[in-house]
């Protein structure tokens, strides 16, 4: 309870309560009150010790006036403070002569501490307030005008803090939409809060900024607020749209590599199939030479199967992500050749211009791939065009070390959607039978299996352009035109090693028909078990994908006991295991599937060099 004390007019205590000796510790110390010396310290609220003189009481007997509400300090003996409030009054006799002073305490120490806490809370709300990225404003909820706006309100938003308070968002014409406010307002108003209400508003220039409004409504002494956040959504936009269009990106190399995968498998069994023909074929002109009858349908074969071979050849492209063997290629030669293709080939109710720039840096490339990429295009633009219309053909030097390809068509130009999924393995939009959906597909991973990138630009009636844009190289040089060389040497051992039977029935008699030995062995295993025999081959032909003993673990073993035979692999796809063993061994050869008889004596002449150089 209340502390009550009495000290004479001299000063000297004469009373004191049991709640003022609990208070000031002074149990053991009977008849110490406050006004004496034997009181400990007090402590007036800047920290500064009171004197003696200046306590309640001792003033209250010097002036004879009532002396009210002075805050003090008392240091307790475990080391904390008390805070008090003291009251003197001067009690005088009858005849008005002073008596002494009667002095009331009240313990405020909670009441203190609550008010600290209160101003550092108010602090900290001050400090979070101003420092919020976010604009932040209390507006009155009659109003509407603002009463208070933080720095982030005025970074965000653009206005000074001069042009904000004192006026209302309807003044400053913040909401650039009048709908999303009231909105805003019902929400506010049925439930007393809204939470991330995203909306358009309007800055201090004009601009107009997606954002992100939450309120609250808060009831208060001077009346009924409302604290509002407001969250500028520009950069998170711009960060979904980069995720999505990475994710985008993302989703299209694995639907490629899905596609690589099935073409690989595909291309394996298509390219002995394919081997087959082209060794029957190929057989049958050599020994029927001179039959005019018999030569124009093998000669009608041969080109199917080349055709098939240069299907698969692209399909296998999405298996990997190198493209071959790349040398310097001139586009601006291959745009021109390729412009005097269409010209011989369409219809009078197609042009067709190339707007070629002079000095255009040569790129690195596999010219089959990129020819193909640009044949597509070209293909696509023309399908675009039933009516006809013009089709242009553009290189140009681009900064940074890149040229471009562009290919621009006057057609029927694509919605968005279509242009989402335009690069999609088998989308399409041309009738059923009239396209496999593979087009730009594989000029997608053209570009990327060039270091390259591909975007397309287009609109409803406006027509398309799409542009390749790859990196270009200042060294190398366009390879020449190679010279006819002799046929190499026949009676060569050759052992043919292949698990699939058509290639064993029927590329042994193409090979002993050009007058080499042939030896044939189904898998692995029995390959090794004739090396290790009487017969030794001058040459092994290798197939890389068998069940059991793999390819690359023949030729591990071969190596391991005759590391001076050479050995031809003979596959339609490669990988880096293949590469690396390739660039590690002198001896080993590729030769894709399926060859006809002048590559395989292309082969043979490297071969014949290994053989007599060892």
């Amino acid at each position: 309870g209340e502390g009550i004390a009495f000290v004479n007019a001299e000063g000297r205590p004469e009373f004191m309560n049991d709640s003022v000796r609990r208070l000031l510790e002074l149990s053991t110390e009977p008849g110490a009150v406050p006004g004496s010396t034997a009181v400990r310290r007090l402590f007036r609220p800047d920290g500064s010790p009171f004197a003696d003189a200046d306590l309640p009481g001792m003033t209250a007997l010097r002036t004879g006036q009532p002396v009210r509400n002075v805050e003090m300090g008392l240091p307790m003996k475990d080391g904390s403070m008390r805070w008090l409030v003291s009251n003197a009054e001067p009690v005088r006799r009858e005849d008005g002569s002073l008596r002494g002073a009667a002095i009331s305490f009240v313990d405020i120490t909670d009441r203190r501490r609550a008010e600290e806490e209160l101003a550092r809370s108010e602090r900290r709300f001050a400090a979070a307030f101003h420092a919020s990225p976010d604009a932040i404003a209390v507006t009155h909820a009659g109003t509407g005008v603002y009463q208070l706006v933080n720095e982030g309100f005025t970074r965000v938003l653009g206005y000074t803090l001069g042009q904000v308070v004192g006026r209302s968002s309807h003044e400053l014409d913040v909401w650039e939409n009048p709908e999303e406010r009231g909105r805003w307002l019902e929400r506010l108003r049925s439930q007393g809060q809204v939470r991330d209400l995203e909306a358009r508003f309007r800055k201090a220039d004009g601009q107009i900024m997606d954002g992100s409004i939450s309120s609250r409504l808060m009831h208060m002494e001077e009346g009924d607020m409302v604290l509002t956040i407001i969250r500028d959504l520009t950069q998170l936009r711009a960060d979904q749209e980069a995720r999505r269009l990475l994710e985008a990106e993302v989703t299209q190399n694995q639907k490629m590599e899905s596609l690589g995968r099935l073409a690989g498998g595909v291309a394996h069994d298509m390219n002995n199939v394919l081997g087959a023909i082209f060794a029957v074929s190929q057989t049958l002109r050599a020994r029927h030479e001179g039959d005019e009858g018999l030569r124009a349908p093998l000669e009608t074969l041969e080109r199917a199967a080349a055709r098939g071979r240069d299907l698969v050849k692209g399909l296998v492209g999405f298996s990997r992500k190198d493209s071959g063997a790349f040398a310097a290629i001139d586009l601006n030669d291959m745009a021109a050749k390729e412009r005097d293709i269409l010209d011989r080939t369409l219809l009078k109710k197609y042009r067709v211009e190339t707007d070629l720039q002079e000095g255009l840096p040569l790129v690195m490339g596999e010219a089959g791939a990129l020819g193909s990429a640009l044949m597509n295009l070209c293909v696509n633009a023309v399908d675009a065009m039933p009516a006809g219309g013009d089709l242009r053909i553009r290189t140009r030097i681009l900064p940074g070390g890149f040229v471009m390809l562009e290919v621009e068509d006057t057609g029927e130009g694509m919605p968005p959607d279509v242009v989402q999924r335009a690069m999609e393995p088998f989308f399409t939009t041309k009738p059923q039978g009239k396209g496999t959906g593979l087009g730009l597909a594989q000029v997608f991973n053209t570009a990327r299996a060039h270091g390259g990138q591909v975007s397309i630009h287009s609109e409803v009636g406006q027509g398309t352009c799409v542009r390749l844009v790859l990196p270009s190289t200042t060294s190398g040089a366009l390879p020449a035109e190679e010279g006819t060389e002799a046929l190499p040497a026949a009676g060569r051992r050759i052992l043919l090693v292949d698990d699939d039977e058509l290639l064993r029935a029927t590329v042994p008699a193409m090979l002993e028909l050009m007058g080499h030995e042939v030896r044939i062995a189904e898998g692995g295993p029995e390959a090794l078990a004739q090396l290790e025999g009487d017969w030794r081959p001058d040459l092994v032909m290798l197939d890389m994908n068998m069940p059991g003993m793999g390819g690359l673990e023949v030729l591990k073993a071969i190596r391991a006991a005759w590391p001076d035979l050479p050995v031809i692999i003979a596959t339609g796809y490669t990988d880096e295991d293949l590469g690396a063993a390739m660039r590690e061994d002198p001896r080993l050869l590729l030769s894709p599937k399926p060859f006809t008889m002048a590559e395989f004596q292309r082969q043979l002449r490297i071969v014949e060099a290994i053989l007599a150089e060892f």
